[in-house]
């Protein structure tokens, strides 16, 4: 009997999380592989060698897990061997059970369900022999041949011919619901007819290969399930039920808050005790319009779209009590609107290869005693973390540290960032700097924004966070990257170190920011000084912008404390101060996104 490096992984992350169409879509990808991490560390230390096995990471304890376990065991070629297959086994039957619920209950299951469920998890396993050999360099070996096992992955599609799946947009889907229309003044399912060759015409799969629901029938799956009109996957279907509370049973609605309802926090937690609100929740929510509530209601515009397919007859009553809720708010001074934006953060780790693998570590430090209080360190920042985005701060999707996303209220944006610097700083960089090589990088994080409108489709919107995320990386790492989604199509990008020698460049960003917010300046100066930059150019030097600061922020301000002036003055020129060499557009796109985030926070 040997000793034995075990690592274990499920895949496709990428494709598992991005793959939504919803926020509650990209909150189960992540919950269920974290789940399904966890049956395989259950079943691991169930066949491991009782009193032999070191799970190494992650924490068993933590909420979030990543995609994969690393652990040190005694065994033979052939019972590691067993071993592997049967937690394979154990985590490919996890994944069908759920996806099994709705027909567990009875719901007909269409032809091909169980081969989409079979063949889309990505799981690999080895152990390597730790016999003559480190723990650090087999950990890099192990490493090395699971990269190498990762990119030689070939997708094939042996799926026939048929109407792709509302999200994943590869595999065909299996289930479908009716959208319902207007006749008569009642409300039927739209017409799904066969053809000659026993085709739903409309959806161009064969009878048995899908399953059909009415409009209104939520017997076994909800509307928060699946919508009208929307046809899912196996594998889309199963993420869609998951219930990480129980994950035995269906999922219950608002899991994960909708991007609507990150959006409206701040001013829901501040209104949520007027009777107006609740009068206004009892209507919606209540039995005779929806099954479950939906925070676009909040927004007058959404009323009659959405209330007049479910009782027309109800749509001005509705209206009239979000009236009444508006002239309540007013009333108690309430000034905050009905924000239509959000934030989507998503960081990644500088440098974690180079500390897992050991090359940035001194020589003499032990990468598994490493490992253990590198896991313990992730573990306590997750949790800070997961306390401190609450709302109306936002909801975390997951966190770890290599790794981190989660949907931000606008109004929080700043003091969420700075949170999530300094709490990763204090519990993994500082706690673990001294087991650094003097030359390689340090712990830091390279964080993207994605600011959009809560309509804009959520694919769009990760594609926006990554692409901020990797050029907070490209620029240099350890910085942040804002962009911003206008829905009028039009976008805007800044990226800053988060600290330039002693400046700490998002306190700067919050000072000035706070300034315009508290109304003590108007955001005048804002838009004056960017209109320097469009007439000038973006080479113009320094020295001109800093006479521009100092006769436009006077101007703006809304008060003759001179104190004040002077001190908004000597921020604006800090931050100015700060902005790489070659990169004034930073600076100028900075200020037209503070004029974006108070007006958004203001109409």
């Amino acid at each position: 009997m040997s000793e034995y490096l075990f690592f274990f992984t499920i895949g496709p992350v990428k494709d598992f999380i991005a793959d939504s169409r919803k926020a509650q879509d990209l909150f189960a990808g992540s919950a269920l592989l974290s789940y399904l991490t966890d049956i395989a560390i259950k079943k691991g230390i169930e066949l491991f060698k009782q009193g032999d096995e070191i799970i190494i990471t992650p924490k068993i304890d933590t909420d979030f897990k990543p995609n994969r376990f690393v652990a040190k065991i005694n065994g033979t070629d052939k019972q590691n061997k067993t071993i592997g297959e049967s937690i394979e086994k154990t985590v490919k039957k996890a994944f069908a059970d759920i996806g099994n619920l709705p027909f567990n209950l009875r719901l007909k299951k269409p032809d091909g369900f169980d081969e989409q469920i079979a063949n889309y998890l990505e799981i690999n396993w080895l152990f390597y022999p730790l016999a003559g050999i480190s723990y650090n360099q087999a950990y890099k070996r192990v490493f090395q041949e699971l990269a190498a096992i990762k990119n030689v992955h070939a997708f094939t599609n042996t799926e026939k011919t048929g109407r792709k799946c509302s999200v994943d947009g590869k595999l065909i889907l299996k289930v479908y619901r009716k959208n319902s229309k207007l006749v008569n003044g009642n409300l039927i399912d739209e017409a799904i007819t066969l053809n000659s060759n026993n085709k739903y015409g409309k959806l161009y799969i064969e009878k048995p290969e899908v399953t059909l629901l009415a409009h209104n029938d939520e017997k076994i799956l909800k509307i928060w399930h699946i919508q009208e009109g929307e046809g899912l996957s196996a594998v889309s279907l199963t993420k869609r039920i998951f219930n990480p509370e129980k994950p035995t049973e269906l999922s219950k609605p608002h899991l994960f808050p909708s991007t609507a309802k990150v959006s409206l926090m701040n001013l829901l937690d501040k209104i949520r005790q007027l009777d107006e609100y609740k009068a206004y929740q009892d209507v919606i929510y209540g039995k005779e319009l929806l099954s479950h509530s939906d925070e676009q209601l909040f927004y007058k515009d959404n009323i009659k779209q959405i209330i007049d397919k479910v009782d027309p007859s109800k749509t001005q009553e509705v209206c009239d009590l979000h009236e009444n809720l508006t002239n309540a708010m007013k009333r108690e001074g309430i000034s905050d609107p009905f924000t239509k934006y959000y934030a989507l953060i998503r960081f990644d780790g500088d440098h974690m290869g180079d500390w897992l693998t050991g090359i940035g570590l001194k020589e003499d430090i032990d990468l598994e005693i490493f490992h253990g209080i590198f896991t313990e360190c992730v573990h306590n920042f997750a949790s800070q973390i997961y306390e401190f985005i609450q709302e109306p701060r936002g909801s975390v999707i997951y966190a770890g540290g290599e790794d981190f996303m989660a949907m931000i209220n606008i109004h929080h944006l700043f003091e969420v960032m700075r949170a999530i610097q300094k709490v990763y700083e204090k519990e993994i960089n500082n706690k673990l700097v001294t087991y650094r090589k003097p030359e390689a990088g340090e712990m830091t994080i390279s964080l993207g924004v994605a600011i959009a409108h809560y309509k804009q489709p959520l694919p769009m919107v990760l594609d926006r966070a990554k692409e901020m995320e990797s050029k907070a990386k490209n620029s240099g790492r350890n910085r942040f990257t804002v962009g911003v989604m206008k829905h009028s199509g039009n976008s805007l990008e800044t990226s800053y170190q988060w600290y330039v020698d002693t400046c700490d460049t998002l306190t700067i960003i919050e000072d000035i920011f706070e300034s315009i917010q508290n109304d003590s300046f108007s955001t005048a100066f804002l838009r004056n000084l960017y209109d320097v930059f469009e007439n000038y150019g973006l080479t113009i030097s320094k020295e001109l912008i800093e006479s521009k600061i100092k006769l436009y922020i006077p101007r703006a301000a809304n008060m003759k404390d001179k104190n004040m002036i002077e001190n908004l003055i000597e921020k604006v020129k800090a931050l100015l101060t700060i902005t790489a060499d070659n990169k004034q557009e930073d600076f100028a796109n900075l200020l037209l996104i503070l004029d974006f985030l108070i007006r958004k926070n203001r109409d």
